[in-house]
């Protein structure tokens, strides 16, 4: 949840940023939403400067800034934050203005407007915008989260003495197997049948306990003879889902 969002806001005329952060405020007041924080630069410079020097949440941006426009600005911003919600203010509607805008990279783009519904307007697309980009930034933290965390667990299998495989449910067929599995078995693993990798066998084994694993909080303790190594094995089975998806057996 977005309790409050940091916004810098370029504009070089005083009167425009002091009205519009007063009309947003009001807007925030009037329906009890997050909380906007303005941090005003009056150029291109400064706004660089600020830019580098704090966290923000969201950019509104005039159009024409002294003799340059919010397009310099816009570019040089978006090699350093490209997916940040920033949102392009014009005196005018011009289409070719919100072209070159949008093409830039900007989120979105309003025309000055302090009428009874443009800092309404203005408020929601900052809001939206600044709650989507959040979403966004904490989903890919996830998945990241999760990629290492599997990168972390494939290395510890990796390293073990033990052979380990996974095997689908549904298929049979070797979804993973670590090198101590490759090197014991000496074969082909990955996407072969299990019977086959393992045991040299064209059907599945017939007394292959796989199956018999059904609760994922079960761990299936047993010793298994193989031909093709002529010795005895201590297996332990545990049913999970694999990365994909695929409902399967570690071994």
């Amino acid at each position: 949840m977005v309790n409050c969002v940091h916004v810098l806001h370029l504009e070089d005329d005083n009167d425009d940023a002091e009205l519009y952060h007063l009309l947003l405020g009001r807007i925030t007041d009037q329906y009890g939403g997050p909380h906007l924080e303005f941090t005003w630069a009056s150029s291109v410079d400064e706004a660089m400067r600020l830019a580098e020097e704090q966290d923000f949440d969201a950019v509104l941006c005039d159009y024409q800034v002294g003799d340059e426009t919010g397009i310099d600005f816009l570019a040089w911003f978006r090699q350093r934050h490209a997916h940040l919600p920033f949102i392009f203010l014009t005196g005018h509607g011009d289409e070719m203005v919100a072209r070159e805008a949008f093409m830039g990279g900007a989120t979105d783009y309003f025309v000055k407007d302090t009428g009874l519904m443009g800092p309404e307007r203005l408020y929601n697309a900052l809001i939206r915008h600044t709650k989507h980009h959040e979403n966004g930034r904490r989903k890919k933290m996830f998945k990241d989260t999760l990629d290492h965390m599997r990168t972390q667990s494939l290395s510890l299998l990796e390293s073990l003495n033990d052979a380990v495989c996974v095997i689908d449910l549904a298929t049979h067929r070797v979804l993973y197997a670590n090198e101590t599995a490759i090197r014991t078995f000496n074969g082909r693993f990955i996407g072969a049948r299990c019977h086959e990798a393992m045991h040299g066998a064209q059907e599945p084994c017939g007394s292959c306990k796989m199956q018999q694993v059904s609760s994922r909080n079960d761990f299936m303790h047993y010793e298994r003879y193989n031909e093709l190594r002529d010795r005895h094995f201590r297996v332990i089975d545990k049913r999970i889902t694999w990365i994909d998806g695929t409902e399967a057996v570690f071994k």
